[in-house]
């Protein structure tokens, strides 16, 4: 399998738990560097979705100390992530295997 110099998996990451980590290790043995997009809060431009349990302070205090990830950076709405996605050079996204079809 090629390993890609860096990566990037999106997602609200909420309530944080050991499926989260090993796909977080997966995701690591993809790239060199993985950075990991946490959304604020999906509600905002998704009412459908459930609004965090834990704090964004909390979620990015648990993702720091995985030592999977290398880099946090965050985002509240699709727009923004767009944005961030077409801003920054990623060579892969890593999806979740709920985003096979």
């Amino acid at each position: 399998m090629k390993k890609y110099t860096s990566g990037i998996i999106c997602g609200s990451f909420d309530v944080i738990h050991p499926g989260y980590v090993r796909m977080f290790k997966d995701a690591k043995h993809a790239c060199e560097k993985l950075i990991v997009a946490l959304q604020g809060d999906p509600t905002i431009d998704r009412p459908e979705k459930c609004k965090p349990v834990q704090s964004l302070e909390d979620r990015i205090e648990i993702l720091d100390a995985i030592k999977y990830v290398d880099k946090i950076v965050t985002y509240n709405t699709e727009a923004e992530l767009e944005a961030l996605l077409g801003n920054e050079k990623y060579e892969v996204r890593i999806l979740g295997t709920d985003y096979e079809h």
